[in-house]
């Protein structure tokens, strides 16, 4: 039996209702189909894209196109959510596309390949503009405001352009870099790659803080919707959630391979992690204080607290610590 591997790459929101609709998520697997679940873990839709590996997927602002790029064939396919195929855009003859990205108004796609190239393309398929680095990218994505564009590469650096694809500074994260991700209000950008760290920047290059506690290649890093934390994806099989100040606020195990992708839902309640183990997993990331973690941690040790402490203080451990109900 093959064994599937899965990139968590999105949740999908409709924007034409004025009520709320459940999000939606979309995975991408290595059996070439892109799938869509509801939160329940319902599947809503298959998609079979081809015979290839498929490296990313990602749904459009208004989330009714669905956009996704496989290995060795250097195209990026554009889906309706009912599963019509609408449009190919050809970035290369025969490579592998790392990367693909909407902007935020929805008018222009990006795609990343081991061309040493990102491209720029508008809605109709159209080629905009060409930006260049000297080794694969992994990596391509848009700021929040959808001035700026970020780019990840083999070569360790990252490239931030304007919209119209001129670039106006360069960052050495000093080893290959796999993700890029901006914080909501732009102002942040964040790295991961081979190094195993994730490196705050501000927009001028100036290094902020690095996050140090994966003990393999980090694939990917995405700020939370409010911008409080941050998620990371590595080979070393966890998922780890961090305070903006770089400190670790818990690590996710659950999965019995490589973590290749992470998304938060637009709410920031829920982060979906997809891995190579061929499952998706989703987090209730809801309430991930400080005080909420040590009450849930004096929770589970209170049996072993009260009859198995080796020291009579150890049993006032917890004392005072507000814990929550036992369900």
């Amino acid at each position: 039996m093959a064994n599937y591997s899965y990139w968590a790459s999105g949740w999908c929101q409709s924007r034409q209702l004025l009520t709320r609709r459940e999000s939606d998520i979309a995975t991408a697997s290595d059996d070439g189909t892109v799938k869509l679940w509801n939160q329940q873990g319902k599947q809503i839709k298959s998609l079979k894209i081809n015979e290839y590996n498929i490296w990313d997927v990602n749904f459009s602002p208004d989330g009714q196109i669905i956009a996704a790029v496989s290995s060795d064939e250097g195209v990026v396919r554009l889906w309706n959510r009912q599963g019509k195929l609408l449009k190919t855009l050809k970035h290369s003859d025969r490579i592998r596309i790392h990367s693909v990205s909407f902007s935020p108004d929805g008018k222009t796609i990006a795609t990343a390949g081991q061309d040493r190239t990102v491209k720029l393309w508008n809605r109709q398929g159209q080629l905009i503009n060409t930006l260049n680095h000297s080794a694969t990218v992994y990596n391509v994505t848009f700021s929040p405001d959808g001035k700026i564009i970020a780019t990840g590469s083999n070569d360790g650096i990252v490239k931030l352009w304007n919209r119209q694809g001129q670039p106006f500074n360069t960052i050495n994260h000093n080893a290959a870099v796999y993700s890029v991700s901006f914080s909501p209000d732009s102002q942040t950008l964040a790295s991961a790659g081979a190094d195993n760290k994730v490196k705050l920047w501000q927009l001028n290059g100036r290094a902020i803080r690095s996050l140090d506690g994966h003990s393999a290649a980090i694939w990917q890093v995405t700020f939370s919707p409010d911008g409080q934390m941050i998620a990371t994806a590595s080979d070393d099989k966890t998922v780890k959630l961090w305070h903006r100040d770089g400190t670790l606020i818990i690590t996710l195990t659950g999965h019995s391979g490589e973590v290749n992708g992470i998304s938060f839902s637009p709410d920031g309640k829920t982060l979906v992690s997809g891995s190579k183990d061929g499952t998706a997993i989703l987090w209730n990331v809801e309430n991930l204080t400080l005080d909420n973690l040590i009450g849930r941690g004096c929770n589970w040790l209170h049996d072993y607290l009260a009859n198995n402490s080796q020291g009579q203080s150890d049993r006032y451990l917890c004392d005072g610590v507000k814990t929550p109900n036992k369900s």
